[in-house]
C-alpha cells in the first residue's frame, strides 16, 4: 500500500513517471528497505536545477509520515 500512495503522490506533483520508475526511492520501497527510504525523499527537492525550500519542507513531511507508517 505504501508504494501506491507514494507513487500517486509523486505522480500527482508532476514528476515524470520514468524518473520515479527508475528511482532509488522506489527500489528501496519495493525491497522493503524501509529504514533507508526517508533519506531518499531528500533527493527529490530539485526543480529547474535549483533546490526549492518548499520541496524541502514537503519531503521532510513525507519522510516523517513514511517513518511512522
Amino acid at each position: 500500500m505504501l508504494v501506491t500512495f507514494y507513487e500517486l503522490s509523486f505522480s500527482y506533483r508532476g514528476f515524470e513517471s520514468c524518473s520515479l520508475q527508475r528511482s532509488t526511492l522506489r527500489r528501496k520501497v519495493n525491497r522493503e528497505d524501509h529504514e533507508e527510504v526517508p533519506a531518499e525523499f531528500m533527493r527529490w527537492v530539485w526543480a529547474g536545477g535549483r533546490k526549492l525550500r518548499g520541496l524541502v519542507r514537503r519531503r521532510e513531511d513525507e519522510a516523517g509520515l513514511y517513518s511512522y507508517s
